[in-house]
């Protein structure tokens, strides 16, 4: 308003009275400071400074679409005009010159917007390589940690659900002296993580009991029942779950520490190698397999437990065991949401992107 009349437009004679003005007053017509301001700007104008929220211009883009819309017919032959002839002594320029300004810092802005934004970095295309060939079907698939081996759960020739290892350049597939067990995860350590008992209530949904096992080493130890996925912590040390509890499916990091709460169901996780966030796929409906990928923050996300020290009390968080007041949160309680419409989400390597069908 003042750029464009030369006049601030609630200025009264003290501070007392200029903010009752701004409250109440209605700032005079553009019009009557000047007879070369366009109607139409003078529109614009008094639009942005309505009392009332909803008669504004709802957003940045609203207001610069209506410049724009200006400019097409203003800023063509008003600005030339006005160029042309040159400001005289004195004189304000021209309201269509001052609305093409507008218009273009505006387009500066968000040109800067767009410019300095974060952008997603493509991934180097993977590379495949075929180690196991026969007729039936692979549920599940996870590196070792050295990457040169792999282990895998699958039913050959239609025969019951067993884990097999292979290496990397060879085709033979060795059994895993584990019956009846899917893979679904391992860890930095070794460590398997399997799903016991697995079956399949609904649709796409499998479910079963977690239990962890060191290969050749240990039997299946026991966890956790009605698992859909888990997923170790890159320590090797804790694990991220999705499970049933009462009719509701939670997302847990580490066991214990509720992150999300799923209104369909949970079909896959990943920890992220920073061992912070957990990528997951929220089906809405159960049974069903159309996801929504969601990263969430998981560490410090869960109950505090209290410790006594002098007089005072602290918080202890159980995921980072950070120390904590009474008035102060952990640092890390927080939700990181980015939502990308897929069908099911599958791995996140090292490099922190995943890749998803």
């Amino acid at each position: 308003y003042e750029m464009v009349g030369g006049e601030r437009p609630f200025r009264r004679d003290t501070h007392a009275e200029t903010m009752t003005a701004i409250l109440k007053d209605e700032p005079a017509e553009l019009a009557s400071h000047s007879a070369e301001i366009p109607p139409a700007l003078a529109t614009i104008v008094r639009r942005c400074m309505e009392k009332r929220t909803g008669e504004r211009f709802q957003s940045a883009h609203d207001l610069a679409f209506s410049l724009e819309a200006l400019s097409d017919s203003a800023v063509s032959t008003g600005a030339t005009a006005a160029l042309a002839a040159g400001p005289a002594r004195g004189r304000r320029p021209g309201a269509a010159v001052l609305a093409g300004a507008m218009l273009i810092g505006l387009v500066i802005g968000a040109a800067a917007i767009l410019i300095l934004r974060p952008r997603l970095v493509p991934a180097e295309p993977p590379s495949f390589t075929i180690v196991s060939a026969r007729r039936g079907t692979v549920t599940n698939a996870r590196f070792t940690s050295g990457g040169e081996s792999a282990i895998f759960s699958a039913a050959w020739e239609g025969g019951p659900l067993r884990l097999y290892t292979a290496s990397r350049g060879s085709r033979l597939s060795n059994p895993i002296d584990v019956q009846d067990a899917e893979l679904l995860s391992v860890s930095s350590t070794g460590e398997l993580a399997l799903s016991l008992g697995r079956r399949y209530p609904v649709g796409w949904e499998a479910i079963g009991t977690l239990a962890v096992a060191q290969p050749g080493r240990s039997a299946p130890r026991q966890i956790l029942e009605n698992v859909f996925v888990a997923d170790w912590a890159p320590d090797g040390q804790s694990l991220a779950v999705a499970h049933e509890v009462a009719g509701v499916v939670r997302l847990e990091y580490p066991i214990g520490t509720v992150l999300y709460e799923s209104r369909g169901w949970i079909s896959d996780l990943r920890v992220h190698p920073d061992g912070e966030r957990v990528l997951f796929s929220d089906c809405p409906i159960r049974g069903d397999n159309v996801a929504v990928a969601s990263p969430v923050r998981g560490a410090c996300f869960g109950p505090r437990t209290a410790r006594r020290s002098g007089s005072a009390t602290d918080r202890v968080c159980p995921a980072c065991a950070r120390e904590k007041s009474r008035a102060e949160s952990c640092s890390c309680r927080r939700r990181s949401a980015s939502r990308m419409s897929m069908r099911r989400d599958r791995c996140w390597p090292p490099s922190g992107s995943f890749a998803a069908t």
